[in-house]
């Protein structure tokens, strides 16, 4: 059998060392190619995991953005709750102040209308006593004229001497009630303003009323926008515990990916390795088949002068 294999490959006039050296180039060959493409693609992936190294960087200066973006974000609420607390404030101040000028005006109002009042009851004094006086002064006409009638002999109870009485006690009664219903329109007008300055005084009163109420009413807007910014801020506060949690994860990407790298330059190592490896197994293979060896390029080694085809089955 091993005869007749070499003697068709005889035939072909290619000797069975020249094709197992052939073989054997060829295996080096394409290990040493497997090799060098195994080494191109750990390269490769050295080159993305350093992508990656530079992209977990960028990610932990942008998580730092953000955390300070978030803290600048703080500052807004924080903002908001002195303005609502100073606003609160105003607001209590302002209704106190217009309360209390209030309540000034309407305790002088009252005053005033006690005066006015006191003024009223004077004047109908005053009226009263001018009455009187024009009374008294009445009856003093009244006896003159009696007596300057009775000094003249006329009868002062009939005639004309009677009538120049009846004409004088008209003219008293005429002047006591003019004085009368003078003092009583002074006193009137007297007695209005004292109820006008009263019901002012009462006005004034509601007045000072509302106005502290609107205070307090504007101070209570005031703490209710105090605590929406008080959340707004812990919300922001929040932002920033969050940002710094994100620059946080943004580091642990930062080591991954550099580990990355170094397991991509290991496995470009060992590629490198594992190809020199299998260089070395198919070198040594192809010394056993001549490679190398004298004769073994020649293409002119026989049948019986190798050994290596020598010591194989003869069942080939």
């Amino acid at each position: 059998m091993a005869f007749i294999v070499s003697g068709a490959i005889a035939g072909l006039g290619i000797t069975a060392a020249g094709v197992a050296t052939t073989a054997a180039v060829v295996g080096i060959g394409a290990t040493a190619y497997g090799a060098y493409n195994s080494y191109q693609a750990t390269q490769t992936q050295a080159q993305a995991a350093r992508v990656q190294v530079q992209g977990a960087e960028v990610a932990v200066r942008a998580a730092q953005l953000r955390v300070t973006a978030a803290e600048s974000a703080v500052l807004g609420p924080e903002i908001n709750i002195a303005a609502a607390e100073q606003k609160r404030i105003a607001a209590l101040f302002s209704g106190e102040v217009t309360a209390r000028g209030y309540e000034f005006d309407a305790a002088i109002e009252r005053r005033n209308a006690t005066i006015k009042k006191q003024d009223a009851d004077f004047t109908r004094s005053v009226g009263e006593i001018e009455q009187t006086k024009a009374g008294l002064a009445g009856k003093a006409k009244m006896g003159a004229i009696r007596a300057a009638q009775g000094a003249s002999n006329l009868d002062v109870n009939s005639g004309s001497a009677a009538q120049v009485q009846d004409s004088q006690r008209a003219i008293n009664k005429y002047e006591q009630e003019t004085i009368q219903a003078n003092y009583a329109k002074a006193a009137f007008g007297l007695d209005a303003e004292s109820a006008n300055l009263t019901a002012q005084s009462v006005m004034s009163e509601m007045s000072a009323a509302n106005a502290r109420k609107s205070g307090e009413l504007g101070a209570k807007g005031a703490e209710f926008e105090k605590a929406g910014a008080q959340l707004a801020k812990r919300g922001a506060e929040l932002s920033v515990e969050g940002a710094r949690l994100g620059v946080e994860g943004a580091r642990l990407g930062v080591p991954a990916a550099e580990f990355a790298v170094t397991g991509a330059g290991y496995a470009g190592a060992g590629a490198i390795a594992s190809g020199i490896g299998s260089i070395s197994s198919r070198w040594m293979d192809a010394t056993r088949v001549g490679v190398g060896t004298s004769g073994s390029t020649s293409g002119s080694t026989s049948w019986e002068s190798n050994s290596y085809l020598q010591n194989q089955p003869d069942n080939i």
